[in-house]
């Protein structure tokens, strides 16, 4: 193998992986700071706890109802648009969230948007997308490195979504 393609290999490994990186990363720092925010959402829309954790309940449900659908969605349109589909989704329910002063504004926001894209771009489809386009030598050094990415990001997608509950 001439060292120019293997370079390209690598390259494209690392590309690719830091790319799932990222988007695994920011979908599970979302879902792993719903808890930091009950009270900035509580205190900015007047909302009760027992309102907002219940949107937060169905946003679970959702999460896990919709990732075989987006798979679904994946075999048939492709991984790429079933990605871009959930970052659109996630992005809509960030925007909306200010906005939300009462349960029935919220849930689609933080109960259906924001954890339809998160089930979109979840480590499954992610790595549907990925494993394709790098050898297959390489699959379980990409997966293992996409899954820990969570441990360093998640904390990153706090100060984001703080600046989304709050009305500007």
């Amino acid at each position: 193998m001439p060292r120019s393609t293997g370079v390209n290999i690598l390259f494209r490994v690392l590309l690719l992986t830091l790319a799932g990186c990222y988007v695994y990363a920011m979908n599970a720092g979302m879902r792993n700071n719903y808890g930091i925010l009950l009270n900035p959402i509580i205190e900015n829309s007047g909302i009760s706890f027992t309102s907002v954790s219940f949107v937060l309940a169905v946003g679970q449900l959702v999460f896990g109802l919709v990732q075989p659908l987006f798979g679904i969605l994946a075999s048939k349109k492709g991984n790429t648009f079933t990605l871009i589909v959930g970052v659109a989704l996630i992005i809509a329910g960030m925007l909306l969230k200010p906005y939300c002063q009462s349960t029935i504004t919220l849930m689609p926001s933080l109960g259906i948007l924001l954890p339809a894209g998160t089930g979109a771009t979840s480590y499954g489809l992610i790595m549907v997308a990925i494993t394709p386009k790098i050898p297959s030598n390489q699959h379980p050094n990409g997966s293992s490195v996409i899954h820990t990415s969570t441990s360093r990001r998640s904390p990153t997608p706090a100060p984001v979504d703080d600046r989304h509950v709050k009305p500007s």
